[in-house]
């Protein structure tokens, strides 16, 4: 099968802390502490993981539209993935498997992803099935579906989320470990030649703590051919009324932290769609 119509699904991510009260029963809200550049850098993985993962494993810098001015055909897939197609009652399913995939920033990526759409290619769902991302000591599992609306002529779609399951953990600091529920609201639009770009809001909330994001639309993140991951643009995580901003630029991989009060921290994402 060499033609697969799909959609980019976005989910970023986060990294919360909480906390407990320091004595007797009364309920006492979670310690919420400000994201440092190591949460950031983790968060990013993570949303680069769900946002372009079926992109990533084939080498693809994002569903680029295709000359039907819809969405983005995939090149032959490498060995790590797995595809199959199905077409029932006017729905067509295509279903991906990851086995030991090279994932964003070098991490490996095991699971499936489905994504099922009408005959007219407007409305789809994606259903993540045990997707499981693992860098070193950490580790993101994501279930669940969103939804996607598609404007084929106005090469726009608008994706959405709804208690979306993504969950952490590190062996090395099972502190950190969280159980995560996901909402957002993003606008993807591919009307500008060999880019796509992705913006919008999200929140993620876990045990009574709220962390939110947004991708500006005057600086959407924004991928073109050669990259894996975003050229352009940023995301602003926002917790405990502090801000930490993750940016990407050129050359591929660089992605540039500020978190609040600190001096910005310039990286290099490892690389990606191995």
């Amino acid at each position: 099968m060499r033609l697969v119509r799909c959609l980019p699904f976005a989910l970023p991510l986060l990294i919360a802390c909480g906390g407990s009260s320091p004595k007797g029963d009364a309920p006492v809200a979670p310690v919420v502490k400000p994201m440092s550049a190591e949460d950031a850098r983790a968060a990013t993985w993570g949303f680069l993981t769900v946002e372009h993962s079926a992109a990533v494993a084939s080498k693809m810098p994002g569903f680029i539209p295709s000359g039907e001015g819809r969405l983005l055909s995939l090149p032959p897939l490498p060995p790590c993935v797995g595809v199959s197609a199905s077409l029932a009652g006017g729905t067509t399913t295509l279903a991906l498997t990851f086995n030991a995939c090279t994932g964003p920033d070098g991490g490996t990526l095991n699971g499936a992803v489905t994504i099922s759409f009408n005959a007219q290619a407007t409305d789809f769902s994606v259903t993540f099935q045990n997707l499981v991302a693992k860098k070193d000591t950490r580790t993101w599992t994501f279930n669940g579906s969103k939804n996607l609306k598609v404007d084929a002529a106005a090469k726009q779609a608008t994706l959405q989320a709804n208690h979306l399951s993504a969950t952490f953990t590190d062996s090395a600091h099972p502190e950190t470990n969280r159980a995560y529920l996901y909402d957002a609201d993003l606008h993807a639009d591919w009307a500008t030649a060999g880019a796509y770009k992705l913006s919008g809001s999200f929140s993620l909330s876990d045990n009574g703590t709220l962390t939110s994001g947004a991708i500006a639309s005057a600086a959407p993140l924004t991928w073109t051919e050669g990259c894996c991951y975003p050229v352009s643009g940023a995301i602003a995580f926002t917790r405990n009324q502090s801000t930490t901003t993750a940016a990407f630029g050129l050359p591929c991989g660089t992605l540039t932290l500020s978190p609040a009060g600190q001096s910005p921290q310039t990286q290099v994402l490892a690389a990606c769609g191995q």
